[in-house]
Formats: C-alpha cells, sequence, structure tokens
C-alpha cells in the first residue's frame, strides 16, 4: 500500500531564519537534528539559543552542504535541511569521515526478509540485486545471494519508520550499517538494510513523490560496504536524495572511495577501437557508442546509456580527457578509447 507523502523534517521548515545569539524555541528541532546526524554532541548547547555551539555545528553542516559556513541558520540551511536523506549520521564526533572498515572476506552474502508492498512480485528485490551488481563492477569483493536461515551477513527488508534499529520517523529513507569492527547499529551479524515502508512510497524508477528502490539501495549497500557520507555533490554516497530522481551508477568519488578499501575489479578486454572517430556534432550512434558509454558509466562518469554520442557524452569525454592528461577536444580516438578500456 503506498504511503502517503512525509514532508522530510517539517517541524525544522517552520523555523525561522536565526542569527548567532538569537533565541527561539523552534531551534531545539535544529538542534536535535545537529546532534543527530553528528554535526553536535548531545546536550552540548544551550536549548533553544542558537549559541557558540550551535553556531559551530551549523557551521560544520554548510561546509559538508556545499554552504556558505555563516554559521546562520538562514533560509539556504533550513532548506538542505529538510530533503529526505539517509538516517545514517555525516560526522562522527564532529568530524568528517569517508571509509570506515572494510570486510575481511572475498565474498559477502545477503538475504531478503521482505519486500516493499509497494511494487509487485520482486520488483523491489531485483532493484537491490542491481545494485550490488554496479558495487561487484567496481571491485573483486562477491556478492552472493542465500535464504535467510542461511546465516547471510547481510539482511534486505521493508520497515515501519520507527524501526528499533534505528528510526527512521520524520524524513529519512532507509538506514545500513557499517562492517563489523565499525559498526554503529548493531555488533553481530547479519547487518541490517532497512527501507521506511511506512512514510515512503518506493518504485523502481523516477516518479513524482515516490523514492527509487534501486538508488536508495546503492548508497545504502555503500555504508554496508564501510563508506561514510561524502560530501561531493551528485556522488552516490552523499546524504541526501530527491524523489522522482534515480541515480544507479557511481561517480568517480564513490569509486575512489570503494577503491581504497577493496582490490578493484579488472579491467574487461578492451574491444578493439571501432574505426570510426566518436564526436559531436552532428550526434553519431551505434553499437560502439553504446560500448562506450556503457564504461564511462563503470568508471563512475554520470552520462545516458543511449547508444547517442551527443552533447552529454562530448561533455563526459572532455572531464575524462582531462583527468587522464590527454589531448582535450571531446573526442573518442584510439587514445581515448583505450584509456576508456584501461583499470580503473
Amino acid at each position: 500500500m503506498a504511503a502517503e507523502p512525509v514532508q522530510a523534517f517539517p517541524k525544522i521548515a517552520e523555523v525561522k531564519p536565526l542569527a548567532p545569539g538569537d533565541s527561539d524555541p523552534g531551534l531545539n528541532v535544529v538542534q536535535e537534528f545537529l546532534q543527530r546526524f553528528g554535526y553536535a554532541a548531545p546536550g552540548a548547547s544551550q536549548s533553544g539559543t542558537l549559541d557558540e555551539l550551535t553556531s559551530e555545528a551549523i557551521a560544520k553542516f554548510q561546509t559538508f552542504q556545499g554552504l556558505e559556513p555563516s554559521g546562520e541558520f538562514d533560509e539556504s540551511t533550513r532548506e538542505a535541511m529538510t530533503q529526505p536523506r539517509c538516517a545514517m549520521a555525516d560526522l562522527r564526533s564532529g568530524i568528517a569521515f569517508s571509509t570506515q572498515c572494510s570486510w575481511n572476506q572475498s565474498e559477502l552474502t545477503f538475504a531478503f526478509d521482505s519486500g516493499s508492498d509497494d511494487i509487485s512480485g520482486e520488483g523491489s528485490q531485483d532493484a537491490v540485486r542491481s545494485a550490488f551488481a554496479t558495487w561487484g563492477a567496481a571491485i573483486t569483493l562477491g556478492f552472493r545471494e542465500v535464504e535467510v536461515g542461511d546465516s547471510p551477513d547481510v539482511v534486505i527488508g521493508w520497515r515501519p519508520a520507527n524501526d528499533p534499529d534505528l528510526s527512521m520517523i520524520g524524513g529519512t529513507l532507509a538506514h545500513a550499517d557499517f562492517p563489523p569492527g565499525c559498526s554503529v547499529v548493531t555488533n553481530s551479524v547479519p547487518k541490517p538494510v532497512h527501507f521506511d515502508d511506512s512514510e515512503h512510497t518506493w518504485v523502481n524508477g523516477a516518479s513524482g513523490g515516490s523514492f527509487d528502490v534501486e538508488t536508495v539501495a546503492l548508497h545504502e549497500l555503500g555504508h554496508i560496504l564501510g563508506l561514510a557520507h561524502s560530501a561531493v555533490p551528485g556522488a552516490v554516497m552523499a546524504a541526501t536524495v530527491s524523489s522522482n530522481f534515480t541515480l544507479i551508477a557511481l561517480t568517480a568519488d564513490d569509486v575512489a572511495g570503494i577503491q581504497s578499501l577493496y582490490t578493484a575489479a579488472p579491467a574487461p578486454a578492451a574491444p578493439p577501437f571501432p574505426g570510426r572517430l566518436l564526436r559531436f556534432p552532428p550526434v553519431m550512434r551505434g553499437e560502439d557508442v553504446l560500448t562506450w558509454q556503457k564504461r564511462m558509466q563503470e568508471r563512475g562518469f554520470t552520462l545516458a546509456v543511449d547508444g547517442l554520442y551527443g552533447p552529454e557524452s562530448k561533455r563526459v569525454c572532455r572531464e575524462f580527457q582531462r583527468q587522464q592528461g590527454i589531448g582535450v577536444d571531446g573526442i573518442v580516438g584510439p587514445i581515448t578509447w583505450e584509456r576508456t578500456f584501461a583499470t580503473i
């Protein structure tokens, strides 16, 4: 049954802008947010007052969100705080961290104990399986699905928002945990990947007022593998996600993070250069374009995989060439093609 749409952190949306030294009873919910997501220590600030500690915590949040770290509770900060997001913290003891620890094994087993009632059949489970495959393409760690009774390392399911593992009430979509040794939710296995099924509507794809399972699963599995939240806008591991939105390919930031924890997957055998230069304009189309786009997506670049070499593909090509230190012309020639299929 589809859930009624829930505004993320609605009480924060009602708090008026405040400058350091100002007081407002409504600021309590902002301070609770800052404590919940790691920007301030519990009970450290004067309740309802934008004191020095609260201002410092707001400045940390603003920095993490790419905002001007003024320490004021202004409209842009309020907007950033009222986005749907992951239930995991952004900072630990007020300090940003990008990776935690890794699994000390060659294979991770997972199982489902439930799916979303919003999606028929095994549609929600298939989306999570796709997310596992995306991470698996970047590293050598293997993933294998088992039954719940087979002692899996990870169990995935949909839960009420008041999940006793970690509350998802009021604006958070899902939560997971980090690997054993750096866990924050449970000290034992299986590790959880839980989706809020009482406050949000789940879909496969982009749909107004709903959230794409694979997009959120890709993020939560990053936590399971040991990645924390990223301050890089547009990264899979960024803390917030919008409805009517999909992000099902790793970005360069995500790939760099995961490969700092695990051995990179070997590059696939490079297909032979197609014999023609891929360029725009005009728009070029063909299997060679599709092959190049798929590999660029595997490398963490965001682009449509549609077999059409147009302005978006040219932009990504130029970005890749710049990254590789080769001629930046937006044309996929023999050198760019070879670099495309080299080890990530």
